[in-house]
Formats: structure tokens, C-alpha cells, sequence
């Protein structure tokens, strides 16, 4: 099992890896959601530990998709 600074720095290079507009903001990151197609990122993925949503979970606000890491990971051909 990783740290979760290890697990943090993989996911924040990995995001980087993802097509399309990337909009920043604090310890988010949304991208394109890859579930439904669309032109405005919708999909916000966390890119730091917070109380309550771990590192790496995402939520489309577009479809209502969401989950861990790795799910998106394996969709995406990333890094889990």
C-alpha cells in the first residue's frame, strides 16, 4: 500500500496526462468528463486529502458519475 503523499503526487502527474481544458481550483482540479460527451469541464476530481472526499475522487456535475481513483484511472488508461 502507498502513502498518501505518494498516492497525492501520482494522481496530480497523472491529471496532467488528461486531454482537454483543465480548470484549477484550490485542492480541485475539473477536466472533461469522459463518461458524456461535452465541451465545458464538469467533472471535478480532488487532488489533495480532505475530510470528507479522498484524494483522487471524482464527481461529474454534468452526468452524476462518481467514484474512486481508479475507476476514472482505468476509463482513462492512467496510472491506479
Amino acid at each position: 500500500m502507498i502513502s498518501e503523499s505518494e498516492a497525492q503526487k501520482i494522481i496530480q502527474e497523472e491529471v496532467r496526462k488528461i486531454q482537454g481544458p483543465k480548470k484549477f481550483s484550490g485542492s480541485n482540479v475539473s477536466v472533461l468528463c469522459p463518461y458524456h460527451g461535452e465541451t465545458k469541464p464538469s467533472m471535478g476530481i480532488m487532488l489533495a486529502q480532505d475530510t470528507l472526499v479522498p484524494i483522487g475522487w471524482h464527481n461529474c456535475f454534468g452526468c452524476g458519475r462518481s467514484g474512486p481513483w481508479n475507476d476514472l484511472a482505468e476509463t482513462l488508461n492512467l496510472q491506479k
